[in-house]
């Protein structure tokens, strides 16, 4: 017997799938060492205890439901719950930039200049070129490329790391 999913649970499913998801998604990327909560098992410790129980994990996703839950009406729409995902992606960027112009920004005056910028693509450069023949070959842009995604998974999986999965480590600051 085919059973048809529409509507209300189609939506609830959706959301369960989202939740559940992202719970996990929170925890895994930022495993603990040596014992330290990382930056996931930080936002899941609701009550801040050193550790996620049930309580925990239910007072997260009910925080998560409130975000969704534009209107406060009980329920989350299709149209409510990409709201809240842009909500989160538009976020997620402008850390990132903010970080980014951060990085780029070496004078601390909050404006970026000439200089600045071309400081930063230097030191790119050099970065790159790592047999310093002035050239960069796409052997080295490989190899370094690779090495940036290294040190991205390393970094996310340290305590106190920001590797949530949203590409905000290093930001494509070249």
């Amino acid at each position: 017997m085919r059973q048809h999913f529409g509507g209300p649970i189609l939506v609830a499913l959706l959301a369960g799938t989202f939740f559940a998801g992202s719970a996990v998604t929170a925890v895994a990327a930022h495993p603990e060492e040596g014992g330290e909560p990382g930056p996931g098992m930080e936002r899941m410790d609701v009550n801040k205890d050193g550790k996620i129980d049930r309580a925990d994990f239910v007072a997260r996703h009910k925080e998560m439901f409130a975000r969704m839950d534009q209107n406060g009406d009980g329920t989350v729409t299709l149209d409510e719950m990409r709201a809240a995902h842009e909500k989160m992606r538009e976020e997620r960027r402008r850390r990132m930039e903010e970080r980014m112009f951060g990085r780029l920004d070496a004078n601390g005056d909050g404006k970026l200049n000439e200089e600045e910028l071309v400081a930063r693509g230097e030191k790119a450069f050099a970065e790159l070129d790592e047999n310093g023949d002035g050239v960069i070959s796409r052997k080295e842009l490989r190899h370094r490329m690779m090495d940036r995604m290294r040190e991205r998974r390393h970094h996310g999986m340290q305590p106190g790391g920001h590797g949530d999965g949203g590409g905000e480590d290093e930001g494509g600051e070249h």
